[in-house]
């Protein structure tokens, strides 16, 4: 819309601006000085903010590793226990020579008389790459069971190990030995054990080590 203003014997024309539009514009400007007005509010007056506690979280210990499972052969070239188990499907149902440290001597039950129901489990015992000393009394084993070998057949009954003094005497535990025998799964006394047995060929003692 042009509206026509004489001044002192002059034509101009003066434009105007429409009142709806300006009432836009006045509208838009109060909404635009609110939103940043609002932007920098602050907290509720009512907001209560906690602080973050400088709580440490609590992790387990970096667990340590014998020194005999950090290697798979002895420099004599025979197994660990660690090692025989990492090379299992190339050498089960083979004849191997492992050395170990006895962990744990089986013990029979004490039996009275002909009890029926006392069995006594054929001998056997238990081998693992622990340090020296680590294993001082029968039974108090600082490596976990898994890790164990079983080594069996070096006696048929436990009585023949106390009458036949051709049967070893020197499986002790916390005894350093190498063994060779027949690594399996299945031992033909009835003993299984999926990640492999030992059974019993012949075996040296290694005292002071």
């Amino acid at each position: 819309m042009i509206h026509i203003h004489r001044m002192k014997g002059a034509l101009f024309p003066t434009p105007m601006v429409p009142r709806m539009s300006m009432a836009c514009i006045v509208a838009t400007g109060v909404w635009f000085v609110g939103f940043l007005a609002g932007c920098h509010k602050g907290p509720a007056p009512d907001l209560e903010i906690e602080p973050l506690g400088a709580e440490v979280p609590s992790l387990p210990p970096v667990p340590t590793l014998p020194p005999g499972l950090r290697k798979r052969r002895h420099p004599d070239g025979s197994f660990t226990v660690y090692g025989l188990r990492r090379e299992l499907d190339d050498r089960i149902d083979t004849e191997v020579t492992v050395t170990g440290r006895v962990a744990e001597v089986y013990t029979p039950p004490p039996c009275r008389g002909n009890d029926p129901k006392c069995k006594a489990e054929v001998p056997h015992l238990w081998i693992d790459d622990s340090a020296p000393g680590a294993h001082p009394d029968n039974g108090a084993p600082q490596i976990r069971a898994k890790d164990r070998l079983v080594v069996v057949g070096y006696a048929e009954r436990h009585s023949d190990l106390r009458r036949n003094r051709q049967l070893p005497r020197d499986l002790r535990p916390g005894t350093l030995v190498q063994f060779k025998g027949r690594f399996a799964r299945i031992s033909s006394h009835g003993f299984n054990a999926s990640n492999g047995l030992l059974e019993y060929l012949e075996h040296t003692s290694l005292p002071g080590k």
